[in-house]
């Protein structure tokens, strides 16, 4: 019936060497090949050895189709009088070597491929999927209520006998909206950040007397008297290239230059002479 009826139908009148009368499964076959989800084509194999996980699948649904797909490759085998060996063998060498699931995948490697049988790898499968139905189990029995019981415990402030209950009429809200799993990370985690502010705020704040330097303005950067740069001072540069540090000429040292001595032989030998620089 329908778009089915009108390929099969159209297939028998363009091909007149198919006999549906006495081969009835041809129609089956035809069928097959134009809405079976499974990969059909004239090399049975390739399809077979071609068939990798797509994205999202588990593994279960993989192994699944490999099996499915390794059943139309020897149908199709059969028809031409051949068939395929072991398929089983097949299949386990292809699941074996594309797994979809790491952690099942890393099972597969306590032996060789070739030693696993289909057997053994559908006992595998089957403890895996129902450990994965065991943590969802597990996730599933947090209910949120337990997880708002337990907030709103710790939020109580017991009040002591004597004080006198106030006031507490307010006008009719309605009941608040049971708080899910995700709504109770987002209070974890902004909890979580303010108190992470407060220790770096109390950490960097600044003490009552703070040692610090300021910072000294680019035209109050002493720079070198010989050269004028500001990467090295006037005694580096004096050092290296055997300068004085009084009058920055080269060939001798403060301790033995002629204005350094000049001064010394004309200086007065009273206190009159400092008296003089203090007044002035």
């Amino acid at each position: 019936m329908g778009k089915a009826g009108d390929v099969v139908r159209i297939k028998l009148r363009n091909n007149t060497s198919i006999d549906h009368a006495a081969n009835p499964h041809v129609i089956f076959d035809i069928l097959k090949q134009h809405f079976s989800d499974l990969t059909h084509s004239s090399m049975p194999l390739a399809d077979f050895y071609n068939t990798l996980p797509m994205p999202g699948e588990d593994a279960m649904e993989y192994w699944i189709r490999l099996n499915k797909t390794v059943d139309v490759a020897d149908e199709y085998l059969k028809r031409q009088g051949r068939s395929i060996d072991d398929p089983g063998h097949e299949v386990s060498m292809m699941f074996i070597k594309y797994c979809p699931d790491q952690s099942l995948a890393g099972v597969f490697k306590f032996k060789s491929a070739e030693r696993w049988s289909a057997c053994e790898i559908q006992e595998r499968l089957d403890e895996h999927m129902q450990g994965q139905k065991g943590q969802a189990a597990t996730v599933r029995s947090l209910k949120p209520s337990t997880v708002e019981h337990k907030v709103h415990s710790q939020c109580h402030v017991p009040m002591a006998d004597n004080t006198p209950a106030p006031n507490t009429t307010v006008p009719s809200v309605p009941s608040p909206v049971p708080m899910t799993n995700a709504v109770v990370d987002n209070v974890c985690m902004r909890s979580l950040v303010n108190l992470l502010d407060r220790l770096v705020t109390q950490q960097t704040q600044v003490p009552a007397h703070p040692r610090v330097q300021t910072a000294v303005p680019n035209s109050f950067q002493k720079v070198c008297r010989v050269c004028r740069a500001s990467d090295h001072s006037t005694l580096a540069h004096c050092r290296k290239e055997d300068r004085c540090l009084k009058c920055l000429s080269p060939g001798h040292w403060k301790r033995d230059c002629p204005d350094q001595t000049n001064q010394r032989r004309f200086q007065p030998a009273n206190g009159a002479g400092r008296q003089d620089r203090q007044l002035n």
